[in-house]
């Protein structure tokens, strides 16, 4: 599983970057806050940074993500078509830690919830300078 490089490419800078895909998780119960416990985030590193990827059932905004009580900023958010779905993705600067409480926060809920989540070294930056979605297949 990858992330696309037009998300995460522009945040990149010089240097050599790692991304790692570490984990998933869902959960199929309706609320409005999901906490996915122990996330495996990998080894503890100053440079570290946690994406998370959110794909909930509902049409809803995700108001907040955090990962190991660190407040995720949101790369993008889109809702897919008429089918209650949104699908976004979060990035956090987590130095610290092998794994870690991920909190999903709607406005008002969902039916359910799913993650995943990827660890990348050496960004410069958690803010991306350009991004575009699509929904098509």
């Amino acid at each position: 599983m990858t992330v696309p490089a037009c998300l995460v490419a522009p945040m990149l800078g010089g240097g050599r970057k790692v991304l790692t895909f570490r984990a998933n998780s869902a959960d199929l119960t309706t609320a409005s806050v999901y906490t996915f416990s122990a996330v495996a985030i990998g080894a503890a590193q100053a440079d570290r940074r946690v994406i998370v990827a959110v794909h909930i059932s509902a049409n809803d905004t995700i108001a907040s993500v955090t990962v190991g009580g660190v407040t995720a900023t949101s790369v993008v958010q889109v809702a897919v078509g008429a089918a209650n779905l949104r699908m976004a993705i979060f990035i956090a600067a987590v130095p610290t830690g092998t794994t870690a409480d991920v909190v999903v926060n709607m406005t008002v809920g969902a039916t359910r919830c799913r993650i995943g989540a990827w660890t990348v070294l050496g960004l410069v930056s958690d803010t991306a300078v350009d991004s575009d979605t699509s929904v098509a297949d």
